[in-house]
């Protein structure tokens, strides 16, 4: 349901006079369908190296969650949609707010990050993180307003401290540093979000792992699968116009290219 409030259609309230008839709304319901895509690894390793390294066993289920974390976040964000989910920063909800007039490459203003944050719809900055590149740090340190520096990696302990977000909160969000975010100055190297507004789901049990002597028998190999089943996709297809104003809303913002 990708109704608004201040829409024209959907469900909405009427300001009623007494004994008179009400006017009835009826829901509008859009259909988005989720399959299961398939992520997996599979790992041939001698038996030879099985033996001899005790640490073996425990060192690959770790390395092989990671690339399937890595890929299946990736996906959230930018997955093109063709056996993968569909990342929330490639359809048609995305909004991407362009560089100040004048703005050099390789740098990053204030009025970048005011204005990603004016795109949110109403309700999302209590839930919006921002996922920036590493390269982005340098600029972050150094960026005022005024006099002032915005960005405070080392937030107040009174209300969380460190614990919130490693890497502290800009603008009252945390800030999450990520090999997601493309690099410094180019499109999507700053992101904010309320991934809330996107859905996911998974296979029960989570990884399915297997192993198996017989498919390289021959070679004196055994090889270790991994399984992992998810899809995903924005919850709106499009972005949201809003009552008053021309820019449109969006829970999903990321910064143009600079």
């Amino acid at each position: 349901d990708e109704t608004t409030p201040w829409g024209t259609n959907g469900i909405r309230a009427y300001w009623q006079g007494e004994a008179s008839a009400a006017n009835a709304t009826k829901p509008v319901l859009g259909l988005a369908t989720l399959r299961l895509k398939k992520l997996m690894a599979l790992v041939p390793t001698t038996d030879e190296l099985l033996d001899d390294a005790n640490a073996l066993t425990s060192y690959l289920p770790q390395k092989v969650a990671n690339s399937i974390r890595w890929k299946a976040n990736e996906s959230i964000l930018f997955g093109a949609g063709n056996g993968v989910p569909i990342g929330c920063l490639t359809g048609s909800a995305v909004v991407t707010v362009a560089k100040e007039a004048g703005q050099a490459t390789q740098t990053l203003q204030a009025q970048n990050l005011a204005k990603m944050i004016a795109r949110l719809p109403p309700g999302s900055f209590q839930n919006a993180v921002w996922i920036v590149n590493n390269d982005v740090l340098p600029a972050l340190f150094t960026l005022t307003l005024g006099n002032y520096p915005i960005y405070l990696p080392a937030s107040n302990p009174s209300v969380g401290g460190i614990q919130v977000s490693p890497y502290g909160t800009l603008l009252g969000r945390p800030v999450f540093v990520s090999q997601h975010a493309n690099t410094f100055s180019s499109q999507g190297d700053v992101i904010l979000v309320d991934l809330s507004y996107y859905q996911t789901i998974t296979k029960a049990g989570g990884l399915q792992t297997a192993t198996s002597m017989h498919l390289y028998f021959d070679a004196d190999l055994t090889a270790f699968r991994t399984t992992f089943r998810m899809d995903g996709q924005s919850k709106i297809a499009v972005a949201i116009t809003p009552a008053k104003g021309s820019n449109t809303l969006s829970p999903y913002v990321q910064l143009g290219a600079r």
